[in-house]
């Protein structure tokens, strides 16, 4: 081994080498990774908004229930616990008009795109009276959907009209 290579070796090792690594790792790095991670801010859905959604996305089943629902208004809203909504809309199905609006029940987790996501149809109860069906729906809420849900359900004079 000659002079010239043991020192060209150590220049490469002990210098050359830990500037490539430590430029590697910086370029790895530089990027912000907060930057990535979605708002966990959580802004007032607009009525807007929620007609926008319930018109435009179904309720997420894992079967399809067959039901052609078409949402033709909302006529109030209410906002319980920052991200569930109690939505009573008018709606058609098979192309009969229901005259009394019924409750719908929506969740906004957080603020971006399609975070709106429908947990009941119109009218529609939850599985259980009682039970959030792993959805995680607090239990306050729970209980303030089935008294609107109870509410809104039509006499048996009104049925038929």
């Amino acid at each position: 081994m000659t002079r010239k290579f043991i020192i060209t070796s150590a220049i490469l090792i002990f210098i050359v080498s830990p500037a490539i690594a430590w430029g590697v790792v910086a370029s790895q790095y530089r990027s912000d990774p907060t930057s990535d991670t979605p708002s966990t801010k959580v802004t007032p859905a607009t009525k807007k908004e929620l007609l926008d959604v319930v018109t435009k996305k179904h309720k997420e089943s894992h079967i399809e229930d067959g039901s052609d629902i078409k949402i033709l208004d909302v006529v109030s809203y209410e906002n319980l616990h920052t991200w569930w909504y109690i939505v009573k809309v008018k709606y058609a199905s098979y192309g009969k008009e229901y005259p009394v609006a019924s409750p719908m029940l929506l969740v906004k987790y957080f603020d971006g795109p399609n975070t709106v996501h429908i947990i009941t149809n119109p009218g529609e109860s939850l599985p259980f009276y009682d039970i959030s069906d792993s959805v995680g729906i607090p239990y306050d809420v729970i209980d303030k959907y089935n008294k609107v849900l109870e509410t809104s359900q039509l006499n048996p004079e009104e049925e038929e009209d």
